[in-house]
């Protein structure tokens, strides 16, 4: 699992459910390195492996966090996905408030 604090970019560019895509990375401010530095002068700085140009990862996973518990809490991520495509495999840790689904193809991912 990488850094929290991090933003994560979403492959996916059509609003959902869940609102609108999320905006573009770039944050307009100076490079920082991974302990607060400005690159300590080096001139050699290179984000996390993650965030690499040129470098895209596609996953048949969908990772869900801070969702809201309740009674049918499997049914409803379940039905959330459904429309998606076909679900392999799911994972939910309840005590994290995380959840993984696994889908047939990374297109329906």
């Amino acid at each position: 699992m990488g850094d929290p604090f991090m933003l994560q970019q979403s492959t996916n560019p059509a609003p959902g459910i869940l609102g609108p895509p999320p905006p573009s990375f770039h944050l307009g401010g100076p490079a920082v390195g991974p302990r607060g530095n400005l690159g300590a002068g080096n001139g050699n700085l290179q984000g996390p492996r993650h965030m690499q140009k040129g470098r895209v990862e596609t996953s048949r996973v969908v990772h869900i966090m801070d969702f809201q518990r309740g009674k049918n809490l499997r049914y409803q991520l379940l039905q959330l996905v459904e429309p998606f495509g076909v679900i392999s495999n799911h994972l939910i840790l309840n005590k994290i408030n995380e959840a993984f689904i696994e889908m047939a193809t990374t297109e329906d991912a």
